[in-house]
């Protein structure tokens, strides 16, 4: 033991002016923090400067721990007879890993010394080169320092393993740092590939902590088996660093590799990594719609399907398509009315319901335009009424059993509103239910680009409601008296949600799947009793906007796009590619239309991207990739 000591007193004390300088740089870190330039800057990216700063700590503490003695010519003298081999390299190892430890300690730190600063930016800032950032002062603040410190050290043990091994070869330390360098960048993402055999396990294994990516650390922490196996793995990591560092030095022991070998291989990589991307072979250009329907002025702005016929919300009107055939959509009617902009459709029995703005003085009003479809040809405007000034911004518009129902925003308050139908099927307000009231001080982004809002899935007389803290259940059965059966917290690690303001649901027979922001979840529940929803399952998947999923195949529009995805086992899923909308069809604004619905109608799909009617074909993917 007296050996021991002495051993672990010599490097320490070897080591300690590198542990003063990091913790020196941590200091003046929460020093500049004081400004508010800086601290913004720091904010925004401050994961990715600790990953930095933890692997570099790794690789200069584990440089020249062995590498050193072997210059100065001590080493052969230490792993004489007076020491073993174990002796000599354990010491070392425990006191560089220890030192890193402090260093990593040091630089959270810098976080959680000033956690009022980490929200000065959120989701309402909008920054100059068009990201948004989210504010990261409770997920830090529920995660944890010590689970923060833990999770970020992986990466840090794993460079420092490996320069320690290569060091025990090395007479000088940046032979070792040259040589241990090359090494993980080859080991390291052949690890990854090997992961992906083992889907169950990638998850866990992110370089980073990934507060700003889905937050990584929020799954890793939230588990306790997945927080093991990473903990597991990085003391696997660090005894085989140990073991291979015994092995060199007792086979090698007063040999060094010279610059040569290592000049040499960083040449092959370099060489290996230019020829693959010569060779690499173009990709394929990704599938086309298999047709396009686009207006000659104006565009198709909300889609509704009954049997072969897509009713349409122009800007002034309404336009009817046959679907019959999905390789050429025929348009069978352009019907305008004066006064009206139009924004949603729906339709109930023969009756087609526009939700929209008539121009009027002194102000526009919402109102909806009725048409009859006796004739799907030659449609008739049937009347329109004005459901009042008092809703602020609309949603979801949809038939639900017998009537309509409106998901928007009146007031501070968000929720949903019924219309009932009289004998000559003009829509009368019926009911409304408040589903959440909207923070104080709340103020729309950019003219209501990122509103905050709800996203609504109808099925019969059951209309099912995504808000911000979860989900609920609404009984419609009487359109006069809404009725609320359910609500589920989504229990968000954190309201990422701010930045989408919605969550999007989706339902395939009796599940439900919804979107859980933090850690980045689509969530399944069993609906057989819809009164008592119950969580069955969830994947990794970052859930779009509008979503659809049949036989446990994804598919979510976008404005290049329609994505597919495939849930697996293990939580986990297969990206299968998009099909590509060309670039003359997409539309700048789409972006503000991410509220439009995907169809399946006699097995194509047909959605609205851009100012058109698309429509896709999923034979394209059957039985292998886009």
């Amino acid at each position: 033991m007296k050996v021991w000591r002495a051993l672990l007193w010599k490097e320490g004390r070897e080591e300690l002016p590198k542990v003063l300088v990091g913790l020196g740089l941590c200091a003046v870190v929460v020093a500049l923090r004081q400004n508010a330039e800086f601290n913004g800057e720091f904010v925004r990216d401050f994961e990715g400067w600790i990953m930095s700063f933890i692997v570099v700590c790794g690789v200069a503490l584990g440089m020249g721990l062995v590498a050193k003695e072997s210059s100065k010519g001590t080493l052969s003298f230490l792993s004489g007879k007076p020491l073993s081999v174990v002796e000599v390299l354990l010491p070392k190892y425990v006191v560089g890993a220890v030192a890193l430890l402090v260093l990593a300690a040091g630089a959270w730190v810098t976080v959680y010394v000033d956690l009022e600063g980490l929200a000065s930016k959120g989701f309402s800032i909008y920054s100059g080169g068009g990201a948004w950032y989210p504010s990261v002062k409770r997920i830090v603040e529920e995660v944890g320092y010590v689970n923060m410190l833990l999770v970020s050290l992986m990466s840090g043990l794993i460079a420092y393993s490996v320069i320690f091994a290569c060091s025990t070869v090395a007479d000088h330390p940046l032979k070792g740092a040259a040589l241990g360098t090359l090494l993980l960048i080859v080991l390291v993402p052949s690890a990854y590939n090997v992961l992906k055999y083992f889907p169950a396990l990638e998850p866990f294994f992110s370089p980073d902590p990934g507060i700003s990516f889905r937050g990584t650390v929020v799954r890793i922490v939230g588990d306790p088996w997945g927080y093991l196996v990473r903990l597991g793995a990085t003391a696997v990591v660090m005894a085989a660093g140990v073991a291979i560092s015994i092995a060199l030095l007792r086979r090698f022991r007063g040999v060094s590799i010279g610059w040569k070998p290592i000049v040499i291989g960083w040449l092959a990589l370099i060489a290996f990594i230019i020829a693959m991307d010569m060779t690499s072979e173009p990709r394929p250009p990704r599938p086309r719609p298999l047709s396009v329907l686009t207006p000659e002025e104006g565009a198709y702005l909300d889609l509704a399907v009954v049997g072969d016929r897509g009713y349409m919300a122009t800007e002034g009107g309404l336009a009817v398509v046959d679907l019959r055939d999905p390789t050429k959509p025929e348009l069978l009617a352009a019907v305008e009315v004066p006064q009206w902009l139009m924004s949603r459709v729906a339709v109930v029995d023969s009756l087609v319901y526009l939700l929209g703005q008539r121009k009027g003085l002194p102000a526009d009003s919402l109102g909806i335009a009725v048409f009859s479809l006796g004739d799907p040809a030659h449609p008739v405007f049937k009347g329109y009424r004005i459901i009042g000034d008092d809703i602020e911004k609309f949603w979801g518009w949809d038939r639900c059993g017998e009537g309509l129902i409106l998901s928007g925003r009146w007031g501070d308050k968000l929720g949903i509103v019924s219309f009932a139908l009289d004998a000559e099927g003009l829509p009368a307000r019926a009911d409304e239910l408040v589903v959440e009231e909207l923070p104080e001080g709340y103020k729309d982004d950019f003219g209501g680009w990122w509103e905050h809002k709800l996203s609504m899935h109808v099925h019969n007389e059951r209309i099912w409601v995504g808000y911000r803290d979860g989900f609920l259940a609404v009984d419609a059965r009487n359109l006069g008296e809404l009725q609320e059966t359910v609500r589920v917290d989504m229990g968000d690690y954190n309201s990422e949600y701010d930045s989408h303001k919605s969550r999007p649901i989706a339902r395939e027979g009796n599940t439900l799947y919804v979107r859980r922001y933090w850690p980045g979840d689509l969530v399944a529940f069993d609906i057989t009793d819809p009164n008592r929803p119950r969580e069955i399952g969830y994947w990794f998947f970052d859930a779009k906007n509008t979503i659809k999923i049949i036989d446990d195949w994804v598919y979510s529009t976008a404005g290049n796009g329609l994505f597919v995805d495939r849930l697996t086992d293990y939580h986990a899923y297969e990206d299968m590619g998009y099909w590509q909308v060309p670039d003359e069809l997409r539309s700048s604004s789409s972006i503000s239309r991410n509220w439009k619905r995907l169809h399946l109608v006699r097995d194509h799909f047909y959605t609205l991207i851009g100012r058109s009617l698309i429509v896709f074909s999923p034979e394209q993917i059957k039985g292998g990739r886009l």
